[in-house]
């Protein structure tokens, strides 16, 4: 088979990382599924398994033909062929990705950043962010309206749950976490599960790897007011920003625009109480909770 074109250099876009993190997560299915390993993917694609492992770290991105044998070789049809597809052949900056949060390119997105980057800052004014969440505090969020089946919600939950092995793996991605005052007032799942979920921040607050800090919103207008975002930075590499939203999320990668988050995420440390006073908050909220539980 004639073997397939690497494009020159590692995955720079938030696109770019995404698409190796969807080839990774489809290749790691079928080899559950299958057994197929790597070398017997590169056969039938047409290159080395070294360079299959190289596209699927994000070490070299793939030409789009790369990817089509790939696509093709794993027997991926239907809107996961399309998915993938429409990544390959749309390179270059920002992303968009539609459907619920959890799920394809958003959560494979964001997945592969939290896997490689060295440093991360969430601003979360309303809900405690997913990385942070307790088991039954996400089973709630992910389980509100009842639209979803009792599988789905199991499946989202133990993807959203394992994305947390970011914070406490051997060499974990620092987390500055910040969030506003209505996201530990709120009462999710009720007063026993977000009683439970406060005392889980205040657990994960002592991780070394973890600051956590939460700040007013009730004040003048900041930035933070437009709503919640995450900001993935790497060493040597260029930074990228993730927004979230009901149906949608978007990755920024322009570097002017990631520089205005990158400001507005130290301006909202600077806004945010201390260590001790964010603990002392979370603490009377506890309190607060336990009375009416």
């Amino acid at each position: 088979m004639t073997r397939t074109t690497e494009e020159g250099g590692p995955a720079a876009t938030s696109r770019d990382r995404t698409l190796a993190g969807v080839l990774r997560d489809t290749w790691e299915r079928r080899k559950r599924e299958t057994g197929m390993s790597l070398r017997a993917l590169g056969d039938q694609v047409g290159v080395s398994h070294a360079s299959l492992s190289r596209w699927f770290k994000g070490q070299v991105v793939p030409s789009y033909e790369g990817v089509v044998s790939v696509v093709a070789a794993l027997g991926v049809v239907g809107e996961e062929k399309e998915m993938i597809l429409t990544l390959a052949r749309n390179p270059g900056p920002n992303l968009v990705t539609t459907g619920p949060p959890g799920v394809s390119q958003q959560l494979a997105g964001v997945m592969e950043l939290e896997r490689t980057a060295s440093s991360m800052t969430v601003w979360s004014p309303l809900q405690v962010p997913g990385l942070l969440q307790s088991r039954a505090y996400a089973q709630a969020v992910i389980g509100a309206g009842g639209k979803l089946t009792q599988a789905e919600v199991d499946y989202r939950l133990t993807l959203r749950l394992g994305r947390q092995h970011a914070i406490v793996r051997d060499d974990p991605i620092k987390l500055s976490a910040v969030l506003g005052v209505p996201a530990i007032q709120a009462r999710v799942g009720g007063a026993e599960v977000m009683a439970d979920q406060l005392r889980y921040l205040l657990r994960v607050a002592d991780f070394p790897a973890v600051t956590l800090q939460v700040a007013p919103v009730d004040g003048d207008w900041h930035g933070g007011l437009h709503g919640s975002f995450l900001l993935y930075e790497f060493e040597g590499q260029q930074s990228h920003v993730h927004m979230e939203n009901h149906r949608t999320g978007q990755f920024v990668d322009s570097s002017d625009d990631v520089e205005g988050y990158a400001e507005l995420a130290d301006e909202l440390r600077q806004l945010a109480y201390s260590d001790a006073d964010t603990k002392a908050l979370i603490r009377d909220q506890i309190n607060k909770l336990e009375t009416t539980a």
